[in-house]
This record gives C-alpha cells, sequence and structure tokens, in this order.
C-alpha cells in the first residue's frame, strides 16, 4: 500500500507539533533555586525490624536499600514540600543521601534525633 506525499507530510508535521505541544506542556518541579537539606550523622542505635532504620528505593513499592546505622553521615531535604506522607498521616519518609551508602527514602523520625 503508497501513501502519498500529502499524507506523509501530514503526519510529519504532526508528530513535530505533537512533540513540541507535550514538551511544552511538561510541568515544572514546585521547587526553585537551591536545595535546602542538613546534614546529619546517626546518633542511635537502630533496630533492623523496624521499618524507621531502612532506607527505601521509592514511596511507591518500599524495596528496602540499605539500613541507617550509628554513625552514618547523610544529608536530607528539609524543606516541606519534599516531605511525603502516606495516606493516614502516621508516616512521614524524606528523601536522604549517605554517600557511603546511597539516597532513596527514609523515616524522617530517625532523622530528627540524629
Amino acid at each position: 500500500m503508497k501513501t502519498s506525499l500529502p499524507l506523509k507530510i501530514f503526519l510529519g508535521a504532526a508528530l513535530v507539533f505533537g512533540g513540541l505541544y507535550v514538551a511544552m506542556k511538561k510541568q515544572t518541579p514546585p521547587w526553585t533555586g537551591p536545595f535546602i537539606g542538613k546534614r546529619v550523622v546517626i546518633q542511635k542505635e537502630t533496630d533492623p525490624s523496624l521499618s524507621t532504620s531502612w532506607v527505601f528505593a521509592d514511596v511507591d513499592d518500599f524495596k528496602k536499600m540499605f539500613m541507617l546505622q550509628k554513625g552514618d553521615e547523610c544529608f536530607v531535604m528539609t524543606e516541606p514540600e519534599w516531605r511525603w506522607q502516606d495516606a493516614k498521616g502516621g508516616f512521614t519518609l524524606v528523601p536522604v543521601f549517605c554517600p557511603a551508602k546511597g539516597g532513596g527514602w527514609t523515616d524522617q523520625h530517625i532523622l530528627d534525633g540524629a
């Protein structure tokens, strides 16, 4: 089946303009400027059986990446727009990066006392 030249031109233009439309409609992140965080060193012994001791890959499936332990140096994003809270409101996760181990999301409470 042969397609005509005008149809090819129309399809090509539609593809280009569709891509431009999607690119222009992308939302920018809610934050601007520098990332504000703080350096923390875990001061307390942690319990591996508690979820608050773990760093998760993301907030969708809670895959455990590594456990925070006493002496770990980490950097945490402290601004309210970075906090994720479960639907019940009892579990708050914040982004954390520990140079020696990696990064992910962890319970804010373990970092509050650090």
